[in-house]
């Protein structure tokens, strides 16, 4: 079998940090965080200015290995946190800027560790908080 390598689209992100339901966090719907990796107790303590989400440890200031981020019932890690990851989709008309969803270890807003919560950024940006996934999907041959 062919298969592609490719960002997921924006539909595709959203659809697996859900688990197919309405969920508003890739955890569920409840605050603070089960696991993920955000701002929290640990990175205050490398970062003494930063507010950090109350009652909430993740154990690491910065980013983790994925498999540490927590893992949803579909079992796919790394939806809660850790870093940005881009999606195929452009934010505006004018194709300046991709989409990018799940929020960052810097980021401890509840609005801004939502699943909907998207940001906006040029693709040949590099940031400490930004990465990716794949999808690996079947090429479907056109004709």
């Amino acid at each position: 079998m062919n298969c592609e390598f490719r960002l997921p689209s924006e539909s595709e992100w959203t659809t697996v940090a859900r688990c197919g339901d309405k969920r508003t966090n890739p955890w569920g719907s409840n605050w603070p965080p089960t696991y993920g990796n955000f701002s929290d107790l640990t990175a205050r303590k490398y970062f003494p200015d930063w507010n950090g989400i109350k009652n909430y440890d993740d154990g690491f200031a910065v980013t983790c290995p994925v498999n540490e981020s927590g893992v949803n019932e579909w079992g796919v890690y790394g939806m809660a946190g850790n870093v940005w990851e881009w999606c195929e989709d452009w934010f505006d008309s004018s194709r300046k800027y991709k989409v990018r969803h799940g929020g960052g270890w810097d980021f401890d807003k509840q609005d801004s560790v939502t699943i909907d919560w998207r940001g906006p950024d040029r693709p040949e940006a590099k940031y400490e908080d930004i990465g990716f996934r794949l999808v690996v999907a079947p090429t479907i041959k056109t004709k």
